[in-house]
């Protein structure tokens, strides 16, 4: 018995030697382990539980291990934070004198490490009809997309394709490839360059490239739901088989959305990008998506799609435009 106290005793000593102390403005003190800090609270680990305290009520930090201090001006400083009279100050062994902290300036204890490793997601979808007997019908659609993210940048990739026929009479058959590379210079904001390549024979467009670049920006992103909107300037050039050819410099608009009405079970997406030719403002090519998801299993999907583009001046004899309904399957990684 008596050397079962002795030995919770010297844990007792060892714990409290090595832990870590925050100081309440309320004069209170609380000792354990730092986790983690953000700019609203500090995750603090006691032997009990595990403590959420909102920075406000914070006055002063301790630390008897190292740990990783992020600045507000993007800088990082390791070592162990010390008490003094103004505040914390961080101390390691390549520093001849502790340097002061402000509470204010400290945007994050141990902040998330984030791996400069590409992480590679995307998706293809294919879907598509027919009918046979007093009419003879047939539609196909598919489309996939790739984007690589690291740290600062994004890169995405990909294509949608839609044919169709009727009583073997072909009367719809278009193509776009598209690419866009975004570089994060805030969390949420990032700067962006595109490339569009459309073709479309029953528009009587052999070739229409889009470039620019522009600026975006992620109104949130969250596991719920997600929202982005960019908007850029570029130069377009339409290559028609019949009519003249033509080429202007363009603004350009882009939104994404989705949001999950059942968590993991059904979501609902729209997107829609927009060129306006600079030159003539009545001028605008839009293009949009709207539809549900709806996950089955393993990453496989259905999809229900409605697709609207239209065109404000169309080549000669051309309806402004095209209306697609897309019912199909998919699998995402």
């Amino acid at each position: 018995m008596k050397k079962a106290l002795l030995l919770l005793f010297i844990h007792s000593i060892t714990v409290s030697a090595l832990a870590d102390t925050i100081y309440l403005k309320n004069g209170d003190h609380i000792s354990g382990q730092i986790s983690t800090m953000t700019i609203s609270e500090l995750e603090f680990k006691t032997p009990y539980s595990t403590l959420k305290i909102p920075r406000s009520d914070i006055k002063n930090i301790v630390s008897k291990q190292p740990v990783t201090v992020a600045l507000t001006d993007g800088s990082q400083l390791k070592g162990q934070l010390i008490e003094t009279a103004s505040g914390p100050a961080i101390q390691n062994n390549n520093l001849t004198t502790p340097i002061p902290l402000s509470l204010t300036n400290i945007k994050a204890i141990n902040p998330p490490v984030i791996s400069d490793e590409a992480i590679v997601t995307g998706s293809a979808h294919l879907g598509g009809s027919k009918t046979t007997g007093n009419s003879k019908t047939q539609s196909i659609h598919a489309d996939a997309k790739i984007v690589a993210r690291t740290a600062n940048n994004k890169y995405t990739a990909g294509f949608e394709y839609n044919q169709a026929a009727n009583d073997n009479q072909e009367n719809k058959n278009n193509l776009q490839i598209y690419t866009q590379y975004d570089y994060y210079f805030l969390p949420k904001w990032y700067g962006l360059l595109y490339a569009r390549f459309t073709k479309d024979r029953f528009q009587d467009l052999k070739l229409r490239s889009a470039f620019g670049a522009g600026i975006g920006h992620e109104l949130w992103n969250t596991k719920a739901s997600f929202l982005s909107a960019e908007v850029g300037v570029g130069y377009t050039m339409e290559n028609y088989n019949v009519a003249q050819d033509r080429d202007f410099l363009t603004a350009r608009w882009q939104v994404n959305y989705h949001y999950w009405l059942l968590p993991d079970r059904l979501q609902f997406f729209h997107n829609h990008s927009g060129l306006v030719n600079l030159n003539n403002v009545g001028d605008i090519l839009f293009r949009s998506h709207t539809g549900l998801k709806l996950p089955v299993y393993n990453g496989f999907d259905f999809l229900a799609q409605i697709d609207w583009d239209h065109d404000t001046r169309p080549a000669a004899g051309r309806l402004k435009t095209d209306t697609r309904y897309i019912i199909g399957i998919g699998y995402n990684f």
